[in-house]
């Protein structure tokens, strides 16, 4: 019998390969959107483990407050707390940070981002402490004094941004003109997640972005042979009482890092994964019908098999074999189409402005296994639906000759009886 459906496959391949490009598209869909979706996060997971390999501690105040669109946003904390951190055992660097919004302005006088629907505009402070700097420059100098500005790669190469040229800045305060002084990478990445990037020297930055003698978090470097557990505990022993504060590890501020870009990912994960769904049932429709001809064009052939003594369970296995079959190529050729399609939409993101970094596509096991149940569930589910009538015919056509002649014609009928 796998002989006979062999050859029925090799009979009726243009319906078998109408069924292999439907279970493809479903599969390349869904795999597409999985390894797209696991590159992202993973780039961006290792991104901020590098970036935040030399910090071993951050201390931050406590208490948080909602900004009205779900982001919690901490208090800021005074600066004398520098010196107690400094002064802690365990401690070999400190450096206080600032951060806040900053929006640079095109040649044209235009705002370069969209804050409000895309990337946010960022500003922070250039951080003193070279295992504390996430960022890397690649052309010019750090900003020094109350005019010089830095700005990401990614912002300068799409505005055409020099160093020594002179841009305007937008802050809480007045919009004012900087020297851009120097061109930095967020890690190996142009920018971070697609946002622009405005740095200014700390006082700078405390004074447009900020406020004047506090900071948003002390990050810290331990010192040989302490753990940035051990680290914590005695910060937090250390610490005045006076202040809500905390002190976390840096393997916590990476993974929190880590966490928010997954989150924030969901939403695009999603909107691939309902194109995926769509794809996925118009595929169905396209498995059941094709099933459903397959199924009535083979009456005659069903009933003869019948008649020679095949079985009930070795009529349906041949249609199984043909339906695995199907399976078998659209999972192939659908999983190889998903990591193309994956690699087609990144490229697509970073001419859009996405700026992902740069890594290898991420293909995890789960995508395999989701693609070949998704081929498989797609083919033999369809046909489960039309086994009722492959088991009707297989159960009914021998029952009486008149009934077989019937099916299979009288001519055909008298052959296999003389042949007998």
């Amino acid at each position: 019998m796998f002989k006979v459906a062999l050859k029925g496959v090799r009979a009726r391949w243009g319906r078998v390969l109408t069924t292999a490009i439907a279970v493809m598209l479903g599969v390349a869909f869904v795999a597409g959107t999985l390894v797209l979706s696991d590159t992202i996060t993973r780039v961006f997971k290792d991104l901020f483990a590098d970036v935040n390999e030399g910090t071993d501690a951050i201390v931050r105040a406590q208490s948080t407050f909602n900004d009205g669109f779900g982001t919690e946003i901490r208090g800021r904390i005074d600066q004398s707390v520098l010196t107690d951190v400094l002064g802690t055992d365990g401690v070999a660097e400190a450096d206080g940070q600032v951060q806040g919004f900053a929006q640079f302005v095109d040649a044209g006088g235009d705002p370069v981002g969209n804050p409000g629907q895309g990337a946010p505009t960022l500003g922070f402070s250039w951080p003193e402490v070279p295992q504390l700097n996430p960022f890397v420059l690649v052309e010019g100098e750090e900003p020094r004094g109350a005019n010089q500005v830095a700005v990401d790669k990614a912002t300068a190469d799409d505005e055409d941004f020099e160093v020594g040229d002179t841009v305007s800045v937008l802050t809480q305060a007045e919009p004012q003109e900087f020297t851009i002084s120097g061109i930095v990478k967020f890690g190996s990445a142009d920018s971070p997640a697609g946002a622009t990037v405005a740095l200014f020297d700390l006082p700078t930055a405390q004074g447009l972005i900020a406020e004047p003698g506090k900071f948003d978090q002390i990050s810290v470097v331990a010192a040989d042979g302490v753990s940035q557990e051990e680290l914590v505990d005695r910060l937090v022993a250390n610490l005045p009482t006076d202040q809500s504060l905390e002190a976390v590890t840096g393997a916590e501020i990476s993974e929190e890092s880590q966490d928010a870009i997954e989150e924030q990912l969901s939403f695009f994960t999603t909107f691939l994964l309902v194109f995926a769904v769509i794809a996925v049932i118009v595929g169905a429709f396209v498995i059941y019908n094709t099933f459903g001809i397959l199924v009535a064009q083979r009456g005659r052939e069903l009933a003869l098999l019948r008649a020679i003594g095949a079985s009930r369970r070795q009529i349906i296995g041949s249609v199984l074999v043909e339906a695995s079959f199907g399976a078998v190529v659209g999972a192939v050729a659908g999983l190889v189409g998903g990591i193309a399609l994956a690699a087609g939409l990144r490229s697509a993101l970073n001419a859009f402005g996405g700026e992902l970094p740069e890594g290898p596509l991420v293909i995890e096991a789960n995508t395999i296994i989701v693609g070949v149940l998704l081929a498989f569930g797609g083919s033999l589910g369809s046909l489960r639906i039309n086994e009722a009538v492959v088991g009707a015919l297989a159960a009914w056509l021998p029952r009486r000759d008149l009934t077989v002649r019937h099916v299979i014609g009288e001519r055909d009928w008298a052959e296999l009886t003389e042949q007998a």
